[in-house]
C-alpha cells in the first residue's frame, strides 16, 4: 500500500484510541504488508473578516459563536460603540 504515500491530504475519521478510518478508495492499491505511520498535516484555511468600519455600520453581520450566550454579540457591539464614542 505504498500508493497512500503519494495521495494528497485526505479526511481521517477517528474510530477509537488507536484506530482510524481513511476516506480513500483503495481498490487499485497493492497488498498491505505491515504497519504504517500517519502524520497530521495542518491545511491552511482562508478566513475572510469584515472591516471594523463595516461591522460598526452593520451589526447584522455579527455571528453568535456560542448559542448559550444569545444576544451577547449585540451587547458587545453596543459596548464597543459606547467606548468609541467616549
Amino acid at each position: 500500500m505504498t500508493e497512500l504515500n503519494s495521495l494528497k491530504p485526505t479526511i481521517i475519521e477517528t474510530i477509537g484510541g488507536f484506530s482510524f478510518k481513511l476516506h480513500v478508495d483503495g481498490t487499485g492499491f497493492g497488498a498491505f504488508t505491515g504497519t504504517g505511520l500517519v502524520e497530521i498535516v495542518k491545511v491552511p484555511k482562508t478566513v475572510k473578516y469584515h472591516s471594523l468600519r463595516e461591522s460598526l455600520k452593520n451589526p447584522a453581520m455579527l455571528e453568535t459563536p456560542d448559542q448559550r450566550c444569545w444576544g451577547r454579540s449585540d451587547q458587545l457591539h453596543l459596548a464597543y460603540l459606547g467606548i468609541f464614542e467616549f
